[in-house]
């Protein structure tokens, strides 16, 4: 994108996605509008700054609405942060006279975490350049970065090096997937579930892993579950069937509307309705056909899948951070409000519209929510977030001890349940 011409092009094509699709739960269409006309007035000030500096105007102007799941990027992935490309959490701590990036949570199966990057190692410069907060560290999909880290156990840096494949997530902004699942079982017949991703749009080979740990804990005579959602950025259907493993029968866990749903002022009943996650290619045409062309519209009640009683009901523990967003958030909210579990950890950040992408030029793409998601009895949690029960958050000599608190906490709780 280097011409005047091809940024007014993707300036007028930002404007008109975000007049006619924009979903935003606390403005009318008119306030959507009259944000966007003054889009165009950005175009000669972003007419001659080089392109990165491009995107990160754009995507300041986009911040104004107020919204998660906003952002123009390029479809290559440029500028990831750390918890979508290399599946580690980072947060800022003091060191020495000024501050530092510090890991706090490292997902299994990802870059990261096969790099042997560990709890309490510090980022000091990526390819050669320093790193201090406030400024992230950004990498880029699909080619490898030399990081210098300060292990949190060695008195001097070392450098890594990070290999980093291209985006593996469709639909998604640029993300390097880690491992969806993994699990292990306590002697004290505490079962733990790390859920780092949810892959796929309807979660069919997700929904059978899950099923597979679950049966798998059961024959080990598991009674108590930690369910760990730290770091979890959401995805797709596969989170209805965590959400079913909380509860015996079948009830309403939430539900999204869009612009028309709204408009149309459509009420529960009216709602299209997920009761289960298909288990067969065969339930997946059927799903498709009815909302490809019978339910086009994303307004939607979902409901647990009446999985029945299971022997951990009653004594779960779901482990969530500030990193915790969208589908994953939506299991933390039903489990809270429903009191199905207790949550240990930090706040989620209250990050659950439903996006889409659109082209909007050669190479980019523009990511808006074009649907809410409200709890059942319509509270809406975009913006306000989750409070766990019980919060805990690691401190500097934690990390530095290579101390997983919250989970020693979740573990804690578990047992007396």
């Amino acid at each position: 994108m280097s011409s005047d011409l091809a940024r007014s092009a993707v300036l007028e094509n930002v404007r008109k996605l975000i007049s006619e699709k924009l979903f935003h739960p606390w403005w009318d269409v008119r306030e959507i509008e009259e944000k966007a006309a003054t889009l165009p007035a950005l175009s000669r000030e972003l007419a001659t700054i080089p392109e990165d500096q491009f995107e990160r105007r754009l995507n300041a102007w986009l911040a104004e609405f107020g919204l998660s799941h906003t952002a123009y990027f390029h479809v290559a992935g440029r500028s990831v942060p750390p918890q979508f490309a290399i599946g580690a959490e980072l947060r800022s701590f003091p060191n020495g006279d000024g501050y530092a990036w510090l890991v706090q949570h490292v997902a299994e199966g990802g870059v990261a975490r096969q790099a042997g990057v560990r709890l309490g190692d510090a980022f000091l410069a990526i390819d050669g350049q320093k790193i201090v907060p406030p400024d992230e560290p950004r990498f880029q999909l699909g080619r490898a970065h030399e990081i210098l880290l300060q292990p949190r156990d060695e008195s001097q840096p070392r450098t890594i090096r990070l290999e980093l494949p291209k985006g593996t997530m469709k639909d998604r902004p640029p993300i390097v997937a880690s491992r969806p699942l993994s699990h292990e079982m306590l002697e004290s017949g505490i079962g733990i579930i790390r859920v780092s991703t949810f892959p796929g749009a309807v979660g069919l080979d997700f929904a059978r892993a899950l099923d597979g740990i679950v049966e798998e804990f059961k024959s080990k005579r598991c009674d108590r579950l930690i369910i760990d959602l730290r770091g979890n950025p959401g995805g797709g259907l596969g989170s209805l069937r965590v959400m079913s493993y909380l509860v015996a029968d079948r009830r309403p866990t939430g539900y999204s509307l869009t612009r028309r749903g709204k408009a149309n002022r459509l009420g529960l009943q009216e709602l299209a309705q997920i009761k289960r996650i298909p288990r067969t290619k065969l339930g997946l045409w059927s799903m498709a056909l009815r909302f490809g062309l019978l339910h086009r519209d994303r307004s939607l009640s979902l409901w647990t899948e009446k999985l029945g009683q299971q022997p951990f009901h009653g004594k779960i523990v779901l482990l969530v951070d500030e990193f915790t967003r969208s589908a994953a958030e939506m299991i933390a909210a039903f489990a809270s409000k429903a009191k199905l579990a207790t949550l240990v950890g930090a706040p989620t950040p209250g990050q659950v519209l439903g996006a889409a992408n659109f082209k909007v030029g050669a190479d980019y793409r523009l990511r808006i929510p074009v649907t809410a998601w409200y709890m059942w009895d319509g509270e809406l949690i975009e913006g306000k977030g989750v409070a766990p029960d019980n919060e805990i958050r690691p401190s500097l000599e934690d990390l530095q001890a290579g101390s997983d608190v919250q989970l020693k906490r979740a573990i804690s709780v578990a047992t007396v349940l």
